[in-house]
């Protein structure tokens, strides 16, 4: 398992103690209120927008808005950890690689926004996992995301590859808590009116039985 310091301390205060020892903290010098916390889930690459879900705090970073993030997956963790280093934001990211499923709730479960800048993507279960745990989304309008996101609604979509938008979403989310608590509210509300078991069970109950009675 790969496993990179992640300088994080309110966020890592927050998570039980199996996800703090995938991925440690130490001391992050503040800029004044609470940092803005990110998670991404899924596999590390250019298909997934991890440059740009490393570019774009940067910027954050060089407008005095605090943040910390987690990136959460296999794929090239080598690579991106150089990056943020690069950057000079290794203090405020964690690459803990792959984790399970329990660890990626509790990952969840601590932050305030999942972003997931993908270029590519049919309907991504990190997404559907946010919306469960009433976690604002920011993401890009690929696959079928556009279907369930509602820009300013339950989340906020940005154009793949666009750094300064997805720049400009993560600070107007730093900036406004209360915009935070509208979208993850609506995120919440979108799962339990479309995505939840509850819901869904019934629909694939009837497609089955449908396709059953077609195929007699």
């Amino acid at each position: 398992m790969h496993l990179h310091v992640c300088s994080c301390p309110e966020f890592f205060e927050r998570l039980p103690g199996v996800a703090r020892s995938l991925v440690r903290a130490v001391p992050l010098e503040r800029r004044g209120g609470q940092a803005l916390s990110i998670v991404f889930l899924g596999r590390l690459g250019d298909r997934k927008g991890t440059p740009e879900l490393l570019l774009g705090p940067g910027a954050l970073q060089d407008a005095g808005v605090g943040f910390e993030a987690v990136l959460a997956g296999d794929g090239e963790i080598d690579r991106f950890a150089s990056l943020a280093r690069s950057l000079g934001i290794d203090g405020r990211s964690g690459f803990p690689g792959w984790v399970p499923a329990e660890v990626a709730e509790q990952l969840l479960g601590a932050a305030h926004v999942l972003v997931l800048p993908s270029h590519a993507e049919g309907l991504p279960v990190s997404v559907l996992e946010a919306f469960a745990h009433a976690r604002t989304v920011v993401t890009t309008d690929v696959g079928a995301l556009p279907d369930i996101v509602a820009p300013g609604e339950n989340g906020l979509i940005v154009p793949p590859g666009d750094v300064a938008s997805l720049a400009e979403a993560l600070e107007w989310l730093a900036r406004d808590h209360e915009l935070r608590v509208r979208l993850a509210a609506g995120a919440r509300a979108t799962w339990e009116e479309l995505l939840s078991p509850a819901v869904c069970a019934p629909r694939l109950v009837t497609v089955w039985r449908r396709a059953t009675a077609a195929g007699r």
